[in-house]
């Protein structure tokens, strides 16, 4: 009785250890495969949030040019040699001030 006890438990152990097996074996693909997935949706949601980023940016730098073309300012990078320009008067660096804090 005790012998056919035993052998139960191991048949039942070695049914339980191949289903196990089989288990890892269709599983682990199937999990490769959608950490994958994962993986490639996140790289896609950052590269995303890059480009507005971007975006924005580009669209400040477009704002505070015309803001700056608007006030005859003279623009970094506009081919201008502000060397050359002539020194902003009192009344017109006012202006420049309130403009851009008050406005």
């Amino acid at each position: 009785m005790n012998n056919q006890l035993q052998l139960k438990h191991v048949i039942s152990l070695l049914v339980a250890g191949t289903v196990v097996t089989l288990g890892l074996f269709i599983g682990v693909p199937y999990y490769n495969v959608w950490q994958q997935e994962m993986s490639g949706r996140a790289e896609l949601a950052k590269a995303e949030q890059n480009r507005q980023i971007k975006i924005q940016e580009a669209k400040a730098n477009l704002e505070a040019e015309k803001l700056m073309q608007k006030v005859n300012y003279p623009v970094v990078g506009s081919g201008l040699n502000l060397a050359m320009l002539p020194i902003i008067r009192i009344k017109e660096a006012i202006h420049l001030f309130n403009y851009f804090f008050f406005s």
